[in-house]
């Protein structure tokens, strides 16, 4: 298996730390998203989505943490994603929870899905154009 990621991804923390605590062996592959990897046709083919994680399993590949988790979970056998329906159901409301509340407010979830690949390949934050009375304020009026 080989898991895709960037430490400081909200997204990418939960798969990386379930690999490391459960001992799966699993090649570890840092995309820098600060250097806009994430944008680089190698990067496109493996994920259109240009996010990370990623999880590829031979010939199989998973683009969301969620379902690479409860992927992860179900291969290895782990208590962790409970086999009884209203367990696991309450495992994936906090799940569901934190992919839509926690992870979507975090700053490397802002700049990612607000950065645009540059000539160059680096991404860059869009910033917004000042509004008319703001324009006013630079030139002095």
């Amino acid at each position: 298996m080989k898991l895709y990621y960037h430490p400081v991804s909200t997204t990418s923390r939960p798969v990386w730390l379930f690999i490391a605590e459960n001992g799966i062996d699993c090649e570890l592959k840092v995309v820098d998203l600060m250097k806009g990897e994430h944008y680089q046709p190698e990067y496109v083919a493996i994920n259109p989505n240009r996010m990370v994680p990623v999880l590829e399993d031979g010939d199989f590949r998973l683009t969301e943490s969620s379902a690479i988790l409860k992927y992860l979970a179900e291969k290895t056998g782990s208590s962790t994603y409970p086999k009884e329906l209203r367990l696991r159901a309450k495992v994936n409301e906090m799940m569901d929870w934190i992919n839509t509340q926690v992870c979507v407010s975090s700053p490397t979830a802002w700049s990612t899905r607000r950065s645009s690949p540059t000539t160059s390949g680096a991404a860059t934050r869009r910033t917004p154009a000042p509004s008319p009375g703001a324009r006013k304020k630079l030139k002095g009026g």
